[in-house]
């Protein structure tokens, strides 16, 4: 079940030409997986936190089959909506096998049809635990309904540090994609789970597979943050997950501290730090912040352990292993040797 922080998400608001009107935010209820329409007074435009406070407060009271909310200036629930005309959820993009641009892969490709899996649970957004098949072969996987990212995480499915695509997911009407799967990694995230501590090993793991992202393929992750990390629990390698906010780095890969390279280095840095202490002030770090924040957290005098978290060695073996790290990147000037287009 989803943490209740993670059941909504507000995409943005519609207001009418003068803004005299009322004000139209889409609501994504990750939960039910539905869009839902409120409608509020003009005057609530710029005050989201307000808005989004009303509507957590009636949503639970409501039927599940509403598709657009009324609410008063002082957020009372004037009325609501279950006419299918109201559903603000326009239309559902799905892609073709062929539009993944996979022609080398798709020899590789398994494929699993969307009415097979069966629905365990909700892990976050868009995302699910399902299993496939019966009796001993059964397996439990993760389901993702993103597309954008398939085309990017496909190319680096073989890397030792990279959850591998299990299957790719299909409508059972039209044979269109619907998302993917990928292994269930027993143990949770390093966000879920920080008593398991924190490997030197594993910081050079994550190290490595951030150069080879952005020296070798081109790509950078963008997203780099405790709960994207995880541990096989056969091997005990560090393992990344979620690439939807992923992209190429365009051109050469200039990696200096001020370009956009220098921003995954920092997410790695805060990464490692938040990890370390518990402190998760710079857990959603703003593109403009993380450079800063980054130099930041590394002038700092000392790095205090969280209560209960585990190191395998002293505290400034890691800091200095980044600052090492850094020092070389920040000299480096490579084309990408493997950039996946």
């Amino acid at each position: 079940m989803l943490k209740d922080m993670d059941k909504y998400c507000f995409l943005g608001c519609l207001i009418e030409i003068g803004g005299r009107g009322p004000v139209i935010w889409q609501v994504m209820d990750w939960d039910r997986r539905r869009m839902i329409s409120l409608v509020t007074d003009a005057e609530h435009q710029e005050d989201p936190v307000q808005v989004i406070a009303h509507f957590k407060r009636h949503i639970k009271t409501l039927p599940l089959d509403i598709y657009q909310i009324h609410m008063s200036e002082r957020g009372d629930l004037l009325r609501v909506s279950t006419d299918p005309k109201d559903d603000p959820w326009i239309i559902i993009w799905r892609f073709e096998m062929e539009d993944l641009q996979l022609e080398k892969l798709l020899s590789g490709v398994e494929i699993v049809i969307r009415i097979e899996l069966c629905e365990i649970s909700r892990l976050a957004w868009g995302v699910d635990l399902v299993s496939y098949g019966t009796g001993e072969a059964e397996k439990r996987v993760v389901f993702k309904y993103a597309l954008t990212e398939l085309n990017v995480w496909m190319w680096l499915s073989h890397h030792p540090n990279i959850v591998p695509i299990d299957r790719i997911v299909l409508d059972e009407i039209r044979g269109q994609i619907v998302g993917f799967t990928t292994p269930n990694i027993s143990g949770g995230s390093l966000e879920d789970n920080p008593s398991r501590g924190f490997k030197l090993k594993w910081l050079k793991q994550l190290i490595q597979l951030v150069d080879d992202l952005n020296l070798r393929y081109g790509v950078i992750h963008d997203n780099i943050i405790p709960r994207h990390l995880l541990v096989d629990p056969e091997t005990d390698d560090l393992l990344l997950i979620n690439f939807n906010f992923s992209r190429r780095i365009a051109g050469p890969v200039r990696l200096f501290i001020f370009d956009i390279s220098g921003q995954e280095m920092a997410l790695v840095i805060l990464t490692v730090y938040i990890i370390i202490t518990g402190e998760k002030r710079f857990q959603y770090t703003h593109d403009t912040e993380k450079i800063s924040n980054a130099a930041a957290v590394m002038e700092l005098e000392e790095w205090t352990p969280a209560p209960g978290m585990i190191l395998d060695h002293p505290v400034s073996a890691y800091r200095s292993l980044l600052e090492e790290w850094t020092r070389q990147r920040r000299a480096a000037h490579v084309e990408a040797r493997e950039c996946i287009n």
